[in-house]
Order: structure tokens, then C-alpha cells, then sequence
């Protein structure tokens, strides 16, 4: 009959990778890029209107990912709201060009879903952001994001948005006042 010690250590170690596969199901590896053009901005007044342009879907190896651009730009104005009230999102032939108007404009240069769970290839996203005033580009960056390869859920790329692509966009506008 097994000690009881050696039965704990056993049923410790289960425990430890048990866990351990199964926090790998949901994680993800983030970078977020300055890119040339990050100006200096003074603090906003809470009320200036900001646009978000809906960016194209996402695609990847043909195959289109229909929404992709429209769940980016929910993202992002969801985000923006936080810190400013008027955040409206703009089909990007709706540009209007507004004095002391802010525009983010994202694109989606990397949209991957790669049935992580039986491919073992990593879902991947990558989105370029860029604040622009009434007369040209103020910020730039770009954000990248892939799932883990050892999952054992197929996660949509969107799900990699999450609260560090918030901080980019939050990094992305001026403080409001």
C-alpha cells in the first residue's frame, strides 16, 4: 500500500499540470510598437468627437473573415469612450475631416485563424493604429498578438484583443482634460 505522502506528491503533480495545460489554452503573447510618428499631444477636452474608421476584413490565405474589421473598430471605440464622450464609428468613405476631430484608423495587416487545436500553429493578429487630427497623421503603432500553440480550444483571433490592445489604443490618444 502506497504512503499517503507519496499519494499527495502524485496527486500535487497531476494538479501542477493539469493546471498548466490548461492555462495554456488562453494564453497569448502581445507586442506593441511605437511607430516613426508618435507627436506630442496636448491634453483634450472630454467632449472633442473622435472617429473611428471601420477597417477592411481581415484575411488570411484567401480566405476573408467576414466582421473582423467592424469587431477591431467596436474594440476600439469601446476603449476611446473611456476617455473621451463623443466616440462615433465611420465607414471609411464617411470621413468627414472636422476641425479638432480625431480619427483613429486601423488596419488589419495580419488576420490569422489557424485551427490551433489540431494544426498547433498559433492564431496571430496584427493591427496598425493611427491617430490623425484635422490635418494629418499625430501617432502610430502597431499591435501584434498570437495565441499559444498549446491550446486545446480554437480561439477566433478577436479574442486576442484583449486589455493590451486596449492599452495601445488608450496610449495611442492624448489625455483628456
Amino acid at each position: 500500500m502506497p504512503s499517503t505522502t507519496a499519494s499527495l506528491s502524485r496527486l500535487f503533480a497531476l494538479f501542477v499540470l493539469t493546471c498548466g495545460t490548461f492555462t495554456s489554452c488562453y494564453s497569448a503573447s502581445n507586442k506593441v510598437t511605437r511607430g516613426e510618428i508618435f507627436d506630442p499631444i496636448e491634453p483634450q477636452p472630454r467632449s472633442v468627437p473622435v472617429e473611428v474608421l471601420v477597417p477592411a476584413d481581415g484575411e488570411y490565405a484567401g480566405k476573408a473573415y467576414p466582421g473582423s474589421g467592424k469587431a477591431v473598430a467596436l474594440r476600439i471605440q469601446q476603449t476611446a469612450a473611456t476617455r473621451f464622450g463623443d466616440v462615433k464609428l465611420v465607414e471609411s468613405t464617411g470621413v468627414t475631416g472636422a476641425k479638432s476631430r480625431l480619427r483613429i484608423q486601423a488596419v488589419l495587416q495580419q488576420w490569422e485563424d489557424r485551427n490551433t487545436t489540431w494544426s498547433g500553429k498559433a492564431d496571430e493578429i496584427q493591427v496598425q493604429l493611427s491617430l490623425h487630427d484635422a490635418t494629418r497623421v499625430r501617432r502610430t503603432l502597431t499591435y501584434y498578438a498570437h495565441s499559444s500553440w498549446r491550446s486545446f480550444v480554437n480561439t477566433p483571433p478577436e479574442d486576442l484583443l484583449n486589455s493590451d490592445f486596449d492599452a495601445a489604443v488608450l496610449e495611442l490618444l492624448p489625455d483628456s482634460r
